[in-house]
């Protein structure tokens, strides 16, 4: 017996449909029975048209949502039924941050040349003692802290001679 065959059955066998003649509990209870078969046939069907048949799909549906309180439905336009298996990349996705810190940590990656700066001069040239990170300003000692990306941002360094 599918639901349409159920709902039939009980709206032929209310007792009566006015609650006087067959009590309000039994009258209540009949209407309310409907409804929710009703109702369940209705999100079965969405189900079946948008995932095929599949028995139990609907508990299947429902446990999934209880299993992952954080998800949001409070726009159901905008739900959808994730496997386990997504949820967790969607949480792994998350983690990686904001699509403007994502561009930046891509951005740094991208190698540029340090400025250097010098403070003196030996044999009549201008010696470059420090070198400074084109990101963040942070200053080292050439020679001594030759790093492949600034310690302090994390900036990829070019120390290409381009001369």
């Amino acid at each position: 017996m599918d639901y349409q065959e159920a709902i039939e059955i009980l709206k032929q066998n209310k007792p009566n449909s006015d609650p006087r003649e067959c009590g309000k509990e039994l009258c209540t209870a009949c209407d309310v029975a409907i409804s929710a078969m009703q109702e369940l046939q209705e999100y079965k069907q969405k189900l079946n048209e948008s995932y095929g048949e599949c028995d139990g799909l609907l508990k299947t549906v429902v446990d999934g949502l209880a299993r992952h309180e954080g998800i949001d439905i409070g726009k159901p336009i905008k739900s959808r039924i994730l496997t386990d298996e997504h949820v967790d990349l969607w949480e792994g996705y998350k983690r990686l941050g904001t699509l403007e810190e994502v561009q930046e940590a891509v951005e740094k990656q991208k190698a540029k040349e340090p400025y250097y700066e010098g403070d003196g001069y030996a044999d009549g040239q201008l010696v470059y003692d420090t070198w400074i990170c084109p990101y963040c300003g942070k200053a080292y000692e050439v020679d001594y802290d030759d790093y492949g990306y600034c310690p302090n941002c994390g900036q990829h360094i070019d120390w290409r001679d381009e001369e």
